[in-house]
C-alpha cells in the first residue's frame, strides 16, 4: 500500500525499530506510515542531551494528543547496555543498536552536526529546514509553534530593507524589494581571507559575463554577504565591486543568511530563485569550486548530482557515490544507462540522500584504479558499486545481479540497502 511518506520509509528497507518498553520489534512501515517523523540524535554521556530529553518528552506528549507523529531515537552511544538504559527513558521507539541503519541515518541526517539534534520530516516524507531546532523546541515544550518553521529566505533578506552599492564612487542604498524578480546569487566572503581576495578577481569578471548573459531578461543580481569583523574591512571589500552587499549594520540579516545557507567557510557562492509566492527557493547551497566562465551557460546552476565520472573525479572525495560501469556496452545501452542514472539521482535528491551518481562509459585511469581497488573485473554486464571515500575508503557491491531494465529503481534500492561494508585494497 502506498503511503504519503514512502520516500522516507524506503530508507528502512526490511529493518525494524525497537520498542524499549516492550523489548519487541516494530515495523516502521506501519508505525511511521502517513505520519510526521522526528529523528532524535542523542547520547547518554552528553549532559545537554539528558537535559533536552526531559523537555522533548513533554513536547512528545503534547504533540501526540493532536498530531499524527512518531519520534525515533537514533543513538550516538557506543555501548549497547548504556544505549538500552537510556532508550528506556524515552516513550518512543529506537533504531536497534546493532543495526547498520543507525550509522546510515547518522551519516545522512546528522553528519558533522553536534548533539542533541533533531531531523523533522513532514507527512510527505520530506525533511524540513529548521534553524536552531533544539533551541526552538527547548523554548516551546507546549509545541505551540510546531513544526518550528524557519524564517523564509525572503523574510531574512527583508530584515534589511536596502542593500549597499558603490555607484560613481559613492555608497547608494537600494531597496531590497527591487531584487524580487531576479535570481539572486549570494557571495559569502571576508576581506581578510586571502582565498576570498584571489576569488574576487575572477568573480568580478564572471558577474559581468552573467549580467550580459541575462541582459535580455534583466533577471540576475549578486550580493556580497560579508563575514568581515570590522566595518573598514567591509567597505574595503565592497570598494570597486560591480555588485552590491547587505549592509554591514544589518548583522542579524547577514548572520541569519549564513545559518540558513549552512555556510561553513568562505568564499562560498549560493544561488536563489526569484521571489515566487512570497519566498525564494534555494537553487544551490554551494556552487562547486570549479565554477568558472564556462559555467555561465548552466545558469541558474541547479546542483548536479549525476554526471560522467571523468568530468569531475575529485567529487568522489567529498561525498559517497554510486558508480555505474558500462564500458563494454553499445552506444544505445550507454545512453539508456545515463538516463536511468539521472532518474535515480533525482529520486535520491528528493529523499535528501547525500550521494552522487556517476556513470563510466569509457575506460580511463580513474575507473581502472577503482576496478583494481575493488577487485571488479571488466565484463559486458552493467556493474554497480557504492563508494564512500569519506568513510575511511569503504565500498559496497550488490549481493544480487542487477535488473538492467529497472536500473533507476535498482540504484535507489542499492543505496538504501548496500549490504556488506568492505575496505579498498
Amino acid at each position: 500500500m502506498m503511503t504519503s511518506n514512502d520516500r522516507l520509509l524506503q530508507i528502512f528497507g526490511k529493518e525494524h525499530l525497537w520498542n524499549p518498553q516492550t523489548n519487541k520489534g516494530i515495523d516502521p512501515l506501519v508505525s511511521l506510515a502517513n505520519r510526521w517523523v522526528l529523528f532524535y540524535f542523542s547520547a547518554s554521556w552528553c549532559k545537554p542531551c539528558i537535559k533536552f530529553t526531559k523537555k522533548l518528552i513533554k513536547v512528545y506528549q503534547n504533540l501526540k494528543n493532536r498530531v499524527k507523529i512518531e519520534f525515533v531515537f537514533c543513538s550516538i552511544d557506543t555501548n549497547e547496555k548504556v544505549f538500552e538504559s537510556y532508550a528506556m527513558k524515552m516513550p518512543w521507539p529506537a533504531i536497534p543498536f546493532g543495526s547498520s541503519l543507525r550509522n546510515k541515518i547518522i551519516d545522512d541526517y546528522l553528519g558533522n552536526q553536534g548533539i542533541p539534534n533533531l531531523s523533522i520530516f513532514g507527512k510527505d516524507g520530506i525533511m524540513l529546514e529548521v534553524d536552531d531546532v533544539v533551541e526552538q523546541v527547548s523554548k516551546d515544550v507546549e509545541a505551540v509553534r510546531f513544526p518550528w518553521p524557519s524564517q523564509t529566505i525572503s523574510e531574512v533578506l527583508m530584515c534589511s530593507q536596502y542593500y549597499c552599492k558603490y555607484i560613481e564612487g559613492k555608497i547608494e542604498h537600494i531597496a531590497m524589494t527591487s531584487l524580487d524578480k531576479k535570481y539572486l546569487m549570494l557571495y559569502f566572503a571576508a576581506h581578510w581571507k586571502s582565498t576570498c581576495a584571489d576569488f574576487r578577481t575572477k568573480l568580478d569578471k564572471i558577474y559581468s559575463q552573467l549580467k550580459e548573459f541575462r541582459s535580455q531578461h534583466n533577471d540576475f543580481e549578486l550580493l556580497l554577504i560579508s563575514a568581515d569583523r570590522y566595518e573598514d574591512e567591509y567597505f574595503q571589500h565592497l570598494s570597486g565591486a560591480p555588485f552590491g552587499a547587505v549592509a554591514y549594520e544589518d548583522e542579524t540579516c547577514r548572520t541569519a543568511l549564513i545559518k540558513r545557507l549552512k555556510v561553513r567557510g568562505v568564499p562560498v557562492l549560493a544561488m536563489l530563485s526569484p521571489v515566487i509566492d512570497g519566498d525564494r527557493s534555494i537553487i544551490n547551497y554551494q556552487l562547486p569550486p570549479s565554477f568558472t566562465f564556462s559555467s555561465v551557460p548552466d545558469f541558474p546552476f541547479h546542483p548536479k548530482k549525476c554526471w560522467d565520472l571523468k568530468d569531475d573525479p575529485l567529487a568522489m572525495n567529498e561525498e559517497k557515490c554510486i558508480l555505474i560501469f558500462c564500458e563494454l556496452s553499445d552506444d544505445i545501452v550507454q545512453e539508456c544507462v545515463k538516463e536511468e542514472c539521472v532518474l535515480a539521482a533525482n529520486e535520491l535528491q528528493l529523499q535528501n540522500a547525500k550521494v552522487n551518481v556517476f556513470w563510466i562509459c569509457d575506460p580511463n585511469e580513474v575507473s581502472d584504479c577503482i576496478r583494481q581497488s575493488t577487485c571488479l573485473s571488466l565484463t559486458e554486464d552493467i556493474q554497480m558499486i557504492l563508494l564512500d571515500l569519506p568513510d575511511d575508503s569503504t565500498y559496497y557491491v550488490p549481493s544480487q545481479s542487477i535488473n538492467e531494465d529497472m536500473l533507476a529503481q535498482e540504484i535507489v534500492k542499492f543505496y538504501h540497502s548496500p549490504g556488506l561494508k568492505r575496505r579498498l585494497a
